[in-house]
């Protein structure tokens, strides 16, 4: 073999490697790419994104290209070595026992492994970048017949398996992913807060009530000196009411009380918003709003569990409130 043919083959060998390492290394950044920040970058006009977005768009032809080139990268890897250690004057046999010992580390290392493990890391920046590479290839193998050949047989096996069912994010969970990945445009404080909006409806009263035991509850035994004192040591606008026997008979609003200090706490009673502790925040949001009140008293069965104020929900998105 003369130094021509050998650099030749050995440059084939080479950009057998590299082709390779392209097609596993985009095959993985495609599996790992974020649908959703993908989307925004279309959104923004993105070249890059929005042919990425077309060649994502036909998961079948997309993974046929993939297959076809690593497969012939794999053969141009074969092909080069084969001759390479024929020329060097190997047996056949030789020959392919060298080829498995030299061909299949080089392409499992530089070919497989390493791409893989570098596009997986890189690849909200590497898989935009090699997007003209991927569809240069696509059209080849398309060309040629190869992509609709091999998305035909796919296809085909697919329909006979009875798979083929796409997974897709329900809207819930793309709100979450679109607040995560904004985050060049919107703070931190605005995630947390559309994590939370998005938990609200797997929230119950039972999880941001104040338990009965710990609530401000205004008595109906209390003397004026004494619910002086207790508005005076308390913060909240509403408070539950309890009779003599100790039932919770309804709410009073602290406002009443200040501006008609000639009138008894038992007088100024009003029907309470009574619901179960295990009645959603969204729900009961609703509730409040409807009946104008800012204060439920929480029910599990026939005894009290709990009060939970407006502030109480409202903090459940919000976070806590702080007094300035």
């Amino acid at each position: 073999m003369s130094a021509t043919q050998l650099y030749f083959y050995a440059g084939l060998l080479l950009a057998a490697l590299v082709l390779s390492a392209m097609f596993s290394g985009i095959e993985t950044g495609i599996y790992t790419l974020n649908r959703i920040r993908l989307a925004i970058e279309v959104g923004r006009a993105r070249k890059a994104a929005m042919k990425l977005l077309e060649e994502i768009r036909f998961p079948n032809r997309l993974l046929a290209t993939l297959l076809i080139g690593n497969a012939c990268a794999h053969d141009l890897g074969s092909i080069a070595i084969a001759h390479i250690l024929d020329g060097m004057g190997f047996t056949p046999l030789v020959g392919i026992a060298l080829n498995i010992c030299l061909l299949l580390p080089l392409i499992f290392i530089f070919g497989e492994t390493l791409p893989k493990e570098l596009f997986r890391v890189h690849t909200d920046r590497w898989s935009y970048g090699c997007v003209g590479f991927l569809k240069v290839f696509r059209i080849l193998f398309t060309v040629i017949g190869l992509v609709p050949l091999i998305t035909w047989l796919g296809s085909l096996i697919v329909r006979r398996v009875g798979l083929g069912a796409n997974v897709t994010l329900d809207a819930r969970q793309r709100f979450q992913e679109l607040f995560r990945e904004s985050s060049t445009t919107i703070g931190e404080r605005q995630v947390v807060m559309a994590d939370r909006v998005m938990q609200l409806s797997d929230l119950t009263l039972n999880d941001v009530m104040t338990p009965w035991k710990d609530a401000d509850i205004l008595r109906e035994q209390f003397q004026t000196d004494e619910v002086r004192a207790f508005l005076k040591n308390s913060n909240h606008s509403t408070y539950p009411f309890v009779d003599q026997n100790n039932r919770c008979v309804g709410v009073v609003s602290a406002m009443d009380i200040l501006v008609t200090p000639d009138k008894a706490p038992h007088e100024l009673v009003r029907k309470a918003i009574e619901l179960d502790k295990g009645t959603r925040v969204s729900e009961a949001l609703r509730l409040l709003r409807e009946g104008g009140g800012t204060l439920i008293v929480v029910r599990d069965g026939q005894t009290e569990a709990g009060v939970s104020s407006l502030r109480d929900m409202l903090e459940s998105v919000v976070g806590s409130f702080r007094a300035c």
